[in-house]
């Protein structure tokens, strides 16, 4: 205990003491970074930078920190159960991080007078206790940068006020900005999240990006007590210009390998495999098992996602209707009628349910990625190969005892 309170003495105390008669000295911007390569970056990224003029102590907040290495952090970050923290670093430190990926970095100085700066200072610091510095990581509703927002609001004493004009978009709509340079992304984020996010949103929810809230600040005012107005920001710079890429430099993956051009070849190739199978009369089950275990695996993910995670949106994707287990459940059965030549009534529900789907598509208040329609359409037209196909020969056989007994 007496440990405990010696540390709280040095982390607090001390440094205000240092700084008694030099607050004014405080200079406390906002850096917003340009979107990365890694997927965890393709957003951007937020930070509070800290300066004492006098003392040349120039330290960067981050509450962008997180540890891949930690217990079973792939499981808890599919549960939607991943903890962030407040992390501290020099400011040379973070700008050659960024540097060194070719990334940018803004920096907005915030016009905060003596004592907003020291109570912003203050109220950072305490966050960083060890106790303080973890929270519970949410994507869509709390972040890095609102995190920051809400640090900088809470110091101001009398308020923010930013521009009232709405821009009309949606989560999806959103995101869809970042990620149209990698589309397996794009397709991935579409298909796990769910109607939630096709929503029309309020410009404050819009500041999760940290680019938006970079330029929300720009335009916002600080209303003080005393009712005088004046802009949050006081200067503007670039402090770490982002290298550009060469024109001819892309992903390969981001202009063939997209998964449009993915599902549509598959779908060809469920045409030409069908048109075979019709003109032969039979089926090729290997191609459908493998369609159904895709089918299931993805349905896996989907479901554990909807019924389990604590991640935003994910709980509302009406994807879970066709992509669930039991296409996985019933493959070994499936492989079992088509050893014994029987009848297989999983494909009779498989192909009802998928008609349904994509009839009501339409008219679901969810956005479905546009590689999800050929996607759906090769399972469709195999379910429905398989009934058509199977039915031809039972009638044949029908046929052919109908002959035997007349003669």
């Amino acid at each position: 205990m007496k440990k405990y309170c010696i540390y709280i003495f040095l982390l607090f105390l001390v440094p205000f003491v240092k700084m008694s008669g030099q607050v004014d000295s405080l200079r406390i911007s906002l850096l917003t970074c340009t979107p990365g390569s890694d997927a965890y970056a393709h957003f951007g990224h937020s930070a509070i930078r800290v300066r004492n003029l006098n003392t040349e102590e120039d330290v960067v907040f981050n509450y962008g920190m997180f540890n891949y290495r930690a217990e079973n952090f792939i499981y808890r970050f599919v549960k939607g159960e991943t903890d962030y923290e407040l992390g501290a670093e020099y400011t040379r430190t973070f700008v050659m991080r960024y540097g060194i990926k070719g990334e940018g970095i803004t920096e907005q100085v915030l016009n905060l007078d003596s004592d907003e700066a020291a109570r912003l200072y203050y109220f950072i610091r305490v966050n960083y206790l060890p106790e303080n510095r973890v929270y519970r990581y949410n994507f869509l509703y709390d972040n890095c940068t609102t995190r920051a927002r809400d640090m900088i609001e809470k110091a101001v004493e009398g308020g923010i006020v930013y521009d009232t004009k709405e821009r009309k978009l949606t989560f999806r709509e959103i995101l869809a900005e970042f990620t149209n340079c990698s589309p397996w992304l794009g397709f991935g984020i579409d298909f796990v999240l769910g109607e939630e996010v096709d929503r029309v949103v309020d410009r404050r929810k819009q500041m999760f990006i940290p680019s938006y809230y970079m330029h929300d600040a720009d335009s916002a005012y600080i209303i003080r007590s005393d009712g005088s107005r004046v802009p949050l920001v006081a200067e503007k710079d670039v402090l770490l210009m982002e290298l550009d890429k060469p024109e001819n430099v892309q992903e390969w993956s981001a202009t063939v390998f997209t998964p449009l051009a993915v599902f549509v070849s598959l779908f060809v190739l469920a045409l030409i495999i069908s048109w075979y199978d019709v003109k032969m009369g039979r089926v090729s089950w290997i191609f459908d098992a493998l369609l159904l275990f895709l089918q299931g695996a993805a349905g896996i993910v989907v479901a554990f996602l909807f019924f389990f995670s604590e991640h935003p949106a994910v709980g509302t994707n009406w994807l879970v209707v066709i992509f669930n287990p039991l296409p996985l459940v019933w493959l070994p059965f499936m492989i079992i009628k088509v050893i014994h030549k029987k009848q297989d009534g999983i494909y009779i529900a498989n192909m009802a349910v998928l008609t349904v789907f994509m009839i009501a598509m339409p008219c679901l208040p969810q956005c479905f990625n546009t590689a999800v329609v050929p996607l759906v359409s090769t399972l469709l037209l195999r379910s429905a190969v398989n009934v058509f196909v199977r039915q031809e020969n039972k009638n044949r056989i029908k046929m052919l005892f109908a002959c035997k007994r007349c003669s």
